[in-house]
């Protein structure tokens, strides 16, 4: 793997952990930009869809995690590119 795709891989499991997993949608400006695309036909576009579909839809609230999760260390990719043991 070459640097720049270890800072894209540090970035999308740094988006995982800190958005999806902990839950933190107030970080979603740090990763995605205000016209993100989504992809997924059943969530609308834009950042603000996603936070709201993340918070009201799924109901995902904050959790207070350390920053690596165990799920997102037992990719041996993750586990290259992160702090994981």
């Amino acid at each position: 793997m070459n640097d720049k795709e270890k800072a894209n891989l540090k970035f999308v499991l740094d988006w995982w952990r800190e958005v999806i997993e902990g839950g933190h949608m107030e970080l979603t400006s740090k990763y995605q930009q205000d016209d993100y695309i989504q992809h997924n036909p059943n969530v609308p576009t834009g950042r603000a869809a996603f936070v709201n579909f993340f918070q009201n839809v799924v109901g995902v609230k904050p959790k207070n995690r350390s920053r690596t999760s165990s799920s997102a260390c037992r990719s041996s990719a993750a586990r290259r590119a992160t702090s994981c043991s």
